[in-house]
């Protein structure tokens, strides 16, 4: 497998006209960053240089543990090799969006995550829930949100862990 960015950590369009239609279904495929995605069984194995974003559906188990960062469509995956698996136990919060590069994450409980990332500026998280308490790095914070179930999070390398109700 073989993508844009191999060779590239960031591809752009320079104009909007630059691909033809056909060939639009095949944009996400180039800029995956998957070096090798395979499905023994149930489990589908996927070995990224950066983030990935696997297609899925119902809650996820990466690594034989239930996942925290993930949507109705996707579960968000760090750089690294991955076994992503279903799995039965749903969580009281997920992140569903994170703009900045993801690190590390795991479900402590079905109410407690916790997540890593890097950011070179402010990042946003987006939950299915609003979280009921947050602390960075270990303390808790007053973060400001950006809506109903948006935060804002500092710039730079921090950890994150989210309680819900």
């Amino acid at each position: 497998m073989h993508s844009a960015t191999a060779n590239f950590q960031r591809v752009a369009l320079y104009f909007e006209s630059s691909l033809l239609a056909p060939d639009l279904r095949l944009l996400p495929a180039a800029a995956a960053a998957a070096t090798r995605a395979e499905k023994p069984g149930s489990k589908t194995v996927v070995d990224s240089l950066g983030g990935v974003g696997l297609p899925w559906k119902g809650p996820a188990a990466v690594d034989g543990q239930p996942w925290p960062i993930a949507d109705d469509e996707t579960v968000w995956l760090p750089a690294g090799l991955h076994s992503v698996e279903p799995t039965t136990q749903p969580l009281a919060v997920r992140v569903l969006r994170l703009n900045a590069e993801l690190k590390s994450a795991r479900a402590v409980s079905s109410s407690l995550v916790e997540f890593s990332y890097y950011s070179t500026a402010r990042a946003f998280a987006v939950f299915d829930h609003p979280p009921r308490r947050i602390r960075v790095d270990g303390t808790d914070q007053v973060v400001q949100p950006a809506g109903p179930r948006t935060i804002f999070l500092p710039p730079g390398q921090h950890s994150i862990s989210l309680t819900a109700d």
